[in-house]
This record gives structure tokens, sequence and C-alpha cells, in this order.
């Protein structure tokens, strides 16, 4: 070939070069867009739970994702992560993933941190030990760590509380955290919860009671009957009784003051002296039995103004509130002892 045709062929080369290479470029570009909108391998199954562990690089992320299915191209996934420079703002955490997710959409709950939640359910009424054997049942926080925090009174100070536990002001609520979230934070957000629950001191002036007595007569009150309609009446027992300086002589606070409790309170029981007996000492205990909800707290703030002075289980849940000795020995013959017989 002379040097003329040469000149002639190599436009024609380039050019060529230049075509195919446009051709290639956007094959490669049509594929990245496809697999951005190509739907994730978990479609039509169940949803994927994935834990990222707190410090993992971008491949040890992707190894994670790919190995359970949430990914399937994993050398496009960490292209994608760092076209758009987001290598090192992926989140830890446990994370769900639903069926038929794009790789953006992937990305952005990574990115956007994003972790699952998980339930805790505190009943009403519940005490300290109580609430460690629910935060154990969920297998994922330590109930032993919550209760030597709870019962810490380092910690209780530290939230403003100048007693040696937080029994009682830990507000019964559902909660949802994510589960790397540590047990200091879970009795945070409890203790903050009852704080927005709690009325100011100027609402509690008229009683003539502090907040930490307020919250001690709310969970017996709150012991005492499930019956919400019930607990402003017994809420009135209670406070005509210290108005007067009668004992308030309530079972559940034997009850919490035994060190072990079969489910059968005997007299024995109601003799045995303990700072929670009020069938020995005069007043209130010296703090919470359990953690009372809102209707028992509102009870005792609202209690109406009621000549009672003793209540007595009928047996079905429900209570007769009498105003004389003599009224309630009649009513402990007409529903507990006729039920003994």
């Amino acid at each position: 070939m002379n040097q003329s045709a040469r000149r002639r062929l190599w436009p024609k080369l380039l050019a060529l070069t230049l075509f195919l290479g446009t051709v290639a470029l956007g094959l490669v570009v049509w594929n990245f867009w496809d697999y951005l909108r190509t739907p994730g391998p978990t479609r039509g199954a169940q949803a994927i739970r994935v834990h990222i562990p707190a410090g993992s690089s971008l491949h040890q992320i992707i190894e994670i994702l790919a190995a359970n299915g949430v990914i399937s191209q994993p050398d496009k996934f960490r292209y994608l992560v760092e076209w758009k420079g987001l290598s090192t703002r992926i989140q830890a955490g446990e994370f769900e993933f639903e069926p038929g997710m794009r790789p953006e959409e992937i990305l952005a709950k990574l990115v956007a941190g994003q972790p699952v939640l998980h339930a805790l359910t505190v009943p009403e009424g519940y005490h300290l030990v109580q609430i460690a054997g629910v935060l154990d049942q969920t297998g994922i926080w330590s109930g032993e760590q919550f209760l030597t925090l709870a019962r810490d009174p380092a910690f209780a100070a530290s939230l403003g509380i100048p007693y040696s536990t937080l029994e009682g002001y830990l507000f019964p609520d559902t909660y949802k955290f994510p589960r790397s979230t540590p047990e200091t934070e879970i009795i945070r957000a409890m203790f903050h919860r009852m704080e927005k629950e709690f009325p100011t001191e100027e609402a509690m002036r008229g009683l003539g009671l502090s907040r930490h007595q307020v919250l001690t007569l709310a969970s017996i009150v709150e012991k005492e009957t499930g019956r919400s309609e019930e607990r402003p009446l017994i809420a009135s027992v209670f406070l005509n009784r210290l108005s007067r300086g009668m004992r308030l002589d309530s079972d559940p606070t034997v009850i919490y003051g035994l060190n072990h409790f079969n489910g059968n309170l005997t007299r024995q029981d109601l003799e045995t002296w303990t700072p929670y007996n009020t069938y020995r000492i005069a007043g209130l205990p010296p703090g919470p039995i359990a953690s009372p909800g809102h209707d028992a707290i509102q009870a005792v703030l609202h209690a109406p103004a009621t000549n009672y002075l003793f209540f007595v289980s009928r047996g079905d849940g429900s209570h007769e509130f009498t105003q004389s000795y003599r009224e309630h020995q009649q009513a402990v013959d007409r529903y507990q002892r006729r039920a003994s017989r």
C-alpha cells in the first residue's frame, strides 16, 4: 500500500475506532442504566434482614449484601456507590429490604440509616424485674444490664432522681428501637416519656404531695385494680386515709416488700415488717412499687372528693367501696368470707 493510500485509510480507521468505542461505551452505559432500573433478586421473596456491623468497609458491606441475596451484581453496585460518592456514608445497623428493590433504593436506604425498629412493650403495673424480663424475651437486650442500671443510684442521679432506683419512673408503653440501641438509651427514653406524662409542680400543689409521692401512690392504685373506672375511687380512699393518719393497708405494697412471694398472701406476710408493708408502717412506702400508667397517675391527681375509707374485692375484678369500718366488715362478709365457704 503506497503512502497516498495509507493517508486515505487512516481517517477511515480512526472513524471506525471512534464509532466502535462509542458503541462500546453506549453498551456499557445502557447496561449500567438497565442495572439501575432492574428490581433486585428478592423479587417474589420475603423481606430480607441484613446486619451491617459498625466499621465495615465498602468491600465487606457489598459482600454481606450479596451473600444475603440483596444484590446480584456486586461489581456494578460498587460502581454505583463510588459513582455517587457515597462509599463512606453507608450507615451501620440492621436493615430490612423489601422484594424487588432497585439498587438505588437499596443504597438510599443504607445511606439514610433507616434500620429495622424492634417493638418493646412494657405493660402498665410492671416493676423493674418484670421489665427486665420483657427485655430478655426480645433476645436483643439484656435484662440483667437493664436492672444493674435501673438500680444504680449514680445513674438515677444522672437523670435528676435522688433515689436508689428508677422504680416507678419508667413509663409503661410500646417503644421501638434499633437493635443497636444500648440499655442506657432504652431507660432514658422510658424516663423522658414519664417526664412528658407527668404534670407540673403547680398541678400537684393542691394534693400536698411531691412528685415522688404521687408516683408512689399512683403505682399502688395501678396494682390495686385493673379497672380504669375504679382507679379514681381507689385513689380517693388512699388520699382520705392519708389525710386522717390511717395506714393504707394495701396488699400490693406488702407483696412488693417480700423477698419471695408464692402467690398466696398470708397473715404472717401481713405481720412481717418491711419498709413497704403498709399494714405496719404509717403513710406511703419509701417509693413506687411499679410503673404506673396514664390513668393511674391521673386518678391520683384528679381523685374525686368522697368519704370512702375502705374497699374490698367482689371477686369479679370490681370493688365495693364503703365509708365506715362496720360497712367494710359487712362487705368482707358478703364477698370474701362467703366465697371461702
